[in-house]
């Protein structure tokens, strides 16, 4: 069977005729008849009853109706959104982030972007936080995703849209060998200098869930370094939790408290962006409550 015979066979449901149904359809009655005769051979079920001059339909031919009217609705909705990606050139949207920011949700929701959003091509900008803004800002990003910290304490007349999206804990890592009883030798940091989390703002939490006199001692771009550096240097660090590897038996791995930050996607004022958006929104929102 085909759309075609689904829709001869809607026709005749609705007209109860076949020589109606077929004036209709422009074509003949004979013809009509051996679509619907060749429908219920597929089927194996009578459709329609004859009474008194009316076609009248089976039970098994209203359930069969029921479905063919979803089956053409779905039909005639693909074909409209083909038309539409037909008569839309490519798209490409530049979204800036920086390390700390859920890379493994972003990489799920890339890939639904793809299907749901197929016109439309993402470009990821790894910048810090700070340095997003000024590109968004400057019209030269679309989209960034930016701490809601950050949003806060800039000025709210700055011409973005903000949409919230998700929130984030910060984790400290440290080496089992780098503190002793009664030692002041100060704790190497190691930061990463994308994270939302400014170098000072690092030191200070780290200064204060240790109890112990730290210095800053180097920063990394990668998060995915840091680790290894924590362990040669027996330093300490701080990680997103996205970031935030098994534990291991000489690094500890423990939560900061009120250390937990929220994420807004930033927005700027763009018409060929706009349709996209809460899709965007969406399918970020749902790849990163599925990792949680």
């Amino acid at each position: 069977m085909d759309i075609r015979q689904l829709n001869y066979f809607t026709v005749i449901a609705e007209e109860k005729n076949i020589s109606k149904a077929a004036e209709r359809l422009f074509i003949s009655q004979s013809a009509l008849s051996q679509q619907l005769a060749q429908l219920e051979n597929i089927l194996g079920t009578t459709l329609f009853l004859r009474r008194r001059g009316a076609l009248e339909l089976t039970e098994a031919g209203q359930i069969y109706l029921n479905s063919v009217y979803h089956i053409i609705h779905i039909d005639k909705m693909a074909e409209e959104q083909i038309r539409r990606i037909k008569n839309q050139t490519d798209i490409c949207i530049d979204i800036g982030i920086s390390f700390s920011v859920l890379p493994h949700a972003l990489k799920k929701a890339l890939a639904q972007i793809a299907v749901y959003c197929p016109q439309v091509r993402i470009q990821l900008v790894r910048q810090s936080s700070r340095r997003l803004k000024i590109l968004l800002s400057n019209g030269q990003l679309q989209l960034a995703i930016l701490s809601d910290q950050l949003n806060r304490q800039d000025s709210p007349a700055d011409g973005l849209t903000y949409y919230p999206l998700c929130e984030e804990n910060f984790f400290m890592i440290r080496c089992l060998k780098n503190t002793k009883k009664n030692e002041v030798i100060p704790v190497p940091v190691i930061s990463c200098m994308y994270s939302v989390l400014s170098e000072l703002r690092q030191l200070e939490l780290i200064r204060q869930h240790l109890k112990h006199p730290c210095r800053h001692a180097l920063s990394l771009e990668n998060p995915a370094d840091i680790p290894e550096l924590v362990r040669s240097l027996s330093g300490v660090s701080i990680l997103p939790g996205n970031a935030v590897l098994h534990p291991e038996p000489d690094l500890r791995i423990e939560p900061l408290p009120d250390c937990r930050f929220s994420y807004v996607l930033a927005a700027q004022s763009n018409r060929q962006v706009s349709p996209y958006l809460p899709q965007i929104i969406k399918l970020i929102r749902e790849a990163h409550s599925a990792l949680e």
